[in-house]
């Protein structure tokens, strides 16, 4: 099963499914299928297919593990929220692969099935003191929920996380960075620009404390920056180039998505 997991981490599927598969088969020799080891290689085989895109049967293998883990463990188990975060997750991303494709048409049961596992996942994390546990979940679903523009609903999720994970970590951590991202593009969205210059701002401060500048990372958080600087104002215009100039190198080289951003905001800028 280590074996199999390590092979989905490097993306090689094939090797992963027989590894996953045998060790499903194992375990059901010797422990049953009422055992949690079962129940954990059920697990790995979700995530599998999850991996691939096969939503369905992960919702049913992952399903299956929960089952197993509410018969022994009760319902407020971390392994019992472990697998509603499994479950969340892939109700989401069926839903955000929707989203993104113009032949599918998204599914609001899957956002809202997402919710409710991810609620009482949220419930259990806390009650065990698991605290980046849950700003996890709620960073992911809160970003998940701006971009479908359910504004009101993906700012609560976003700022407990913001807040949980600055109490965990203090200012200056790269988790930080993630929410303070999340949280500023959903009031950029929101028009809300005061607010998500403050956040766009702290992000890219600790990007490059950690990372420096000519990181990934770093070089978006530029570009996002920027980005609210140029709505602010014609005086703010002049820095919002230099940080888009500034990071295009970086962005061009690694093939980001916000390269092509970054130069739409430099062609409105210079009136072209």
């Amino acid at each position: 099963s280590v074996l199999g997991m390590a092979f989905l981490e490097l993306g090689r599927y094939e090797e992963a499914e027989t590894h996953l598969r045998r060790a499903l088969e194992i375990q059901q020799l010797a422990v049953g299928e009422a055992d949690p080891a079962y129940a954990g290689c059920l697990s790995n085989m979700g995530a599998l297919e999850r991996r691939r895109g096969h939503y369905t049967d992960a919702i049913d293998l992952f399903g299956r593990a929960l089952v197993i883990y509410r018969e022994r463990y009760g319902d407020g188990h971390v392994y019992v929220a472990d697998n509603l975060n499994n479950l969340g997750a892939t109700y989401s991303a069926r839903y955000r692969d929707a989203v993104v494709d113009p032949d599918v048409k998204p599914d609001l049961a899957d956002l809202e099935a997402a919710e409710a596992v991810y609620t009482e996942a949220i419930r259990i994390y806390e009650a065990e003191g698991s605290g980046e546990f849950v700003a996890q979940i709620k960073n992911n679903h809160g970003a998940l929920l701006a971009r479908d523009r359910k504004f009101e609903r993906a700012e609560l999720y976003l700022r407990d996380a913001l807040s949980v994970r600055r109490r965990i970590y203090g200012g200056s951590h790269r988790k930080v960075a993630v929410s303070a991202t999340n949280l500023g593009r959903l009031y950029f969205l929101m028009e809300r620009h005061a607010e998500s210059e403050a956040l766009l701002s702290e992000s890219l401060k600790i990007r490059r404390t950690i990372f420096g500048e000519a990181h990934l990372k770093t070089a978006e958080s530029a570009v996002n920056y920027a980005l609210v600087l140029a709505e602010l104002g014609e005086e703010r215009w002049e820095e919002a180039a230099g940080l888009i100039e500034g990071a295009m190198g970086v962005l061009e080289e690694n093939g980001s998505r916000r390269a092509g951003m970054g130069k739409e905001a430099l062609g409105r800028m210079r009136g072209g």
